[in-house]
């Protein structure tokens, strides 16, 4: 069997996070992988892949904090709120260190922020980037996000600063540049935007592209995978025998009883035999019951 896992795969400015999937499938030589947090193709940074038995668990993965760096450009708003689009604003108007640092607070815990029209939301069953590239008119509705931490991180140049974001699920920091730059009364946008966290991928243990390939030329790929359950590790784990490993992988049930975990209050949980994840259950009335299992090599 195949090896299965995560690839902490730092996706380089130019590339779709799709195209991203298909170079370590590709890689590999795997039917099945799949991603977490899509990151725009202008943006570069943490791209967490996972390949076969690991796309299984995706569906489980608590929403991971992010963390981003980005320029923002104030003097002018664009189409796309980054340096791809068509300047539609301008202002002679830039705002000092002091004035940004001063409203950022502003902008910390749940606010509401409304996409940018090229994204990639859907409407009516298309995306909204091809409605905006057919010229169709699109109104976005403004969402909840939540921002745990903004900070200004230094001056490049008169117009020009480098900012850092933690934040959490659905956030878009392109917009987040627009909206600071109106907040001071003038416009803005985003450039180079570098994702350097995703959960415990961070970027300084990525692998580029081209270390990838190298990676590949070398036969050398399986040396570059996490664990399956690396990004399950807020989810109770538990060990199971030989026996109850077959109980599960036949879809009975196991009592929680017969463990010494307390499983008060717990609805999911991870079982596990030697240290190598079987399945990830739920639990139910005392019953552990096998939700979604795993075949992976030993």
């Amino acid at each position: 069997m195949q090896i299965s896992g995560w690839i902490n795969f730092n996706k380089p400015k130019g590339m779709s996070s799709a195209k991203a999937v298909a170079i370590v499938k590709r890689g590999f030589q795997v039917k099945k992988a799949g991603h977490i947090g899509t990151l725009d193709p202008l943006a570069s940074g943490v791209l967490p892949i996972a390949i076969n038995e690991a796309t299984k668990a995706i569906q489980f993965i608590k929403e991971d904090t992010k963390v981003y760096n980005f320029e923002l450009h104030f003097g002018s708003q664009t189409t796309t709120d980054d340096d791809e689009g068509e300047i539609i604003h301008s202002s002679a108007n830039y705002p000092t260190q002091a004035e940004i640092i001063s409203i950022l607070p502003q902008f910390i815990g749940e606010i509401l922020q409304t996409p940018p029209i090229y994204s990639a939301i859907k409407l009516n069953g298309r995306r909204a980037y091809d409605l905006a590239r057919d010229n169709i008119e699109i109104e976005l509705t403004a969402r909840p996000i939540v921002i745990d931490d903004i900070k200004l991180i230094k001056q490049l140049s008169e117009n020009v600063y480098q900012i850092r974001v933690t934040c959490q699920k659905g956030t878009y920091i392109r917009s987040l540049a627009r909206d600071i730059a109106i907040k001071l009364g003038t416009f803005g946008h985003a450039r180079n935007i570098i994702r350097e966290k995703v959960g415990l991928f961070s970027l300084d243990m990525s692998i580029s592209l081209e270390k990838f390939e190298n990676l590949v030329h070398k036969d050398k790929l399986r040396d570059s995978v996490y664990p399956i359950g690396v990004v399950l590790d807020d989810i109770l784990a538990i060990q199971l025998d030989s026996t109850q490993v077959d109980r599960l992988r036949k879809g009975q049930s196991l009592n929680a009883s017969e463990f010494d975990a307390n499983l008060a209050g717990i609805s999911l949980l991870i079982a596990h035999e030697q240290n190598n994840i079987v399945a990830v259950c739920e639990v139910i009335d005392e019953e552990i019951k096998p939700k979604r299992g795993f075949n992976i090599n030993k």
